[in-house]
């Protein structure tokens, strides 16, 4: 008789860290669950993302002319480059 026992948590790779939910917080009152981004361009003043759902999210820097005439989301430098860098690091660039 063997005293070896299997258990259902025994037989899970445990190599490959699981991607946890993570929003991503551009202002006070909007996040982005970055799940749901599925392609993103990086300007120099502006960051662009696609979700799955089709729609599409604009980030602006503050200090752009266009910030004047556009309704979507303006960040200070500081967000800017965190927001930037945590898209990199959830995405493994």
């Amino acid at each position: 008789m063997s005293n070896t026992k299997t258990t259902a948590a025994a037989n899970t790779s445990l190599s490959q860290p699981k991607k946890l939910k993570k929003g991503l917080k551009v202002d006070p009152e909007f996040f982005v669950n970055l799940e749901h981004v599925c392609g993103w361009i990086f300007h120099e003043k502006s960051i662009q993302l696609q979700l799955s759902d089709q729609n599409i999210v604009d980030i602006f820097l503050e200090s752009t002319d266009e910030t004047s005439i556009i309704t979507h989301p303006t960040v200070t430098i500081n967000e800017f480059k965190r927001i930037e860098r945590e898209i990199k690091e959830y995405m493994g660039l």
